[in-house]
């Protein structure tokens, strides 16, 4: 299972420049406070949408979907600590 996370205009814009200064690094991706996947950017997102995948608990990405909707869930994006 998989969640697509489509961003605002202005986040898609504000997401892109920030991809585009990272290529090359690891950035945490974190729902609520907690990092839910550190994937290594290898070239720039532009298109405004980010897919969480992995291995997650059974109801976990429903439960993360449900938040974010709500806007109980803030998601953030920081280069990974080295």
């Amino acid at each position: 299972m998989a969640l697509n996370l489509k961003m605002t205009p202005d986040s898609t814009q504000a997401f892109a420049a920030f991809t585009k200064a990272n290529v090359g690094r690891t950035i945490d991706l974190s729902v609520g406070g907690s990092v839910v996947m550190s994937p290594r950017l290898v070239e720039p997102i532009l298109g405004g949408e980010v897919l969480i995948s992995g291995r997650f608990a059974k109801g976990e990405l429903s439960r993360l979907a449900e938040r974010i909707s709500a806007g109980k869930a803030k998601v953030t994006i920081d280069v990974k600590a080295q």
